[in-house]
């Protein structure tokens, strides 16, 4: 997402750079508004920041392809995205398994 917003700005096309994150910026507000009351607070931002991130990731894309040749590996992008995952994957199931969870804030 980002080396797209920043090859749009290297060939002198920030226009179209901040068309992409305005959007994306807009979507994210909608979505956090829109989710984060009724699913369980973070859970729902994170669903909004990666639905964001893809929409902002599509549109540069999309901008950034008009004007060069773009190609995407899809097989070593797929394959490190599956190793990214996995790796947080594990990180959490850890984080949870050793350290219980506690109230944040208390009523009392």
């Amino acid at each position: 997402m980002f080396l797209q917003t920043m090859a749009l700005n290297a060939i002198n096309r920030p226009r179209e750079s901040f068309y992409a994150t305005g959007a994306a910026a807009v979507v994210n507000i909608v979505l956090d508004l829109a989710l984060i009351p009724p699913i369980i607070g973070i859970e729902g931002a994170a669903i909004a920041t990666l639905v964001t991130m893809l929409v902002n990731a599509t549109i540069a894309y999309h901008y950034l392809s008009r004007q060069i040749s773009v190609h995407i590996e899809r097989g070593p992008t797929f394959h490190i995205l599956v190793a990214a995952g996995g790796v947080m994957a594990v990180v959490i199931l850890l984080f949870r398994l050793l350290v219980p969870p506690f109230p944040i804030f208390s009523l009392s």
